[in-house]
C-alpha cells in the first residue's frame, strides 16, 4: 500500500479507487522524522519523492512488462545502506537527482 497520495499517478487523479492502493500518512511521516525511507508497492508506476525527512520510493515491476523491465536484474532505483544511515538529509544526499526533477521533494 502507497503510503501518500503523491505515490497516486496522474492518470489515476480522483479515481474513486485510490483509496483501495493508498493512504494518506503524510502527517505520520512528517510528524516521524527518524523514518529515514519507505518502500512500498501496489501501485504500477515508479516513484521516488521526499516527504518531510523521509525517501518514499516506489519501483515496480507491474503486470506482463507494462513498465519496459526485462527481469530479473533491470530494476531502475538503487539505495545505498550509507545514504539510510547517514546524517545527511536526504535533500542533500538527492542533490543532483533534485535538480534534474528525477526526485521530487514535499513538505506535507
Amino acid at each position: 500500500h502507497a503510503p501518500s497520495p503523491y505515490s497516486i499517478s496522474p492518470e489515476y487523479a480522483g479515481s474513486m479507487l485510490n483509496p483501495a492502493f493508498a493512504s494518506n500518512l503524510n502527517e505520520f511521516i512528517i510528524s516521524n522524522p527518524q523514518i529515514r525511507l519507505w518502500c512500498h508497492g501496489h501501485v504500477h508506476s515508479h516513484f521516488d519523492y521526499i516527504l518531510g525527512n523521509t525517501r518514499v520510493v516506489c519501483d515496480p515491476f507491474g503486470y506482463n512488462n507494462e513498465n519496459n523491465v526485462d527481469l530479473p536484474y533491470n530494476y531502475g532505483t538503487r539505495i545505498k545502506v550509507a545514504d539510510i544511515t547517514s546524517n545527511e538529509p536526504w535533500t542533500k544526499i538527492c542533490a543532483e537527482e533534485i535538480k534534474y526533477g528525477l526526485i521530487k521533494v514535499y513538505e506535507g
